[in-house]
């Protein structure tokens, strides 16, 4: 099966993170995404990622801006390349999408938890 060079970066970084021991932030946001999307509502599972997405193409667009065209030794050059992408924007722009649909249509209480779970993820991404 064919892949993206997007989906061959993120097969690679993800392979290459089996290799280290997660920190507490790290165990304690994916926890947090794992049992929010388990547990809750998919509304409120959505808005606990979209915080991932936005800051990762933010950075992207950040880090090549202050760093420029990364040499082919660059340990960071696949991870900026991959969110730096307009697959990746466009990806970012769908999960806004979706949020806003499922927002629109939540009942208040729903929308109260889903605003709660962004808010909370946009602290582990703070602390990521």
């Amino acid at each position: 099966m064919a892949t993206t060079p997007g989906e061959s970066a993120l097969t690679e970084l993800i392979e290459a993170g089996f290799r280290f021991k997660a920190s507490p932030t790290t165990l304690g946001y994916v926890s947090f995404l794992i049992a929010t999307a388990a547990s809750r509502s998919y509304g409120e599972g959505v808005a606990g990622v979209l915080p991932c997405f936005w800051v990762y193409a933010h950075m992207g667009k950040v880090l090549v801006e202050q760093a420029g065209q990364m040499t082919e030794d660059h340990p960071y050059r696949t991870w900026v390349q991959t969110y730096d992408s307009p697959d990746f924007d466009e990806s970012t722009r769908h999960a806004v999408q979706i949020l806003e649909q499922e927002l629109a249509k939540a009942p208040s209480e729903e929308a109260s938890r889903m605003r709660a779970a962004f808010e909370q993820a946009c602290v582990y991404e703070l602390h990521f």
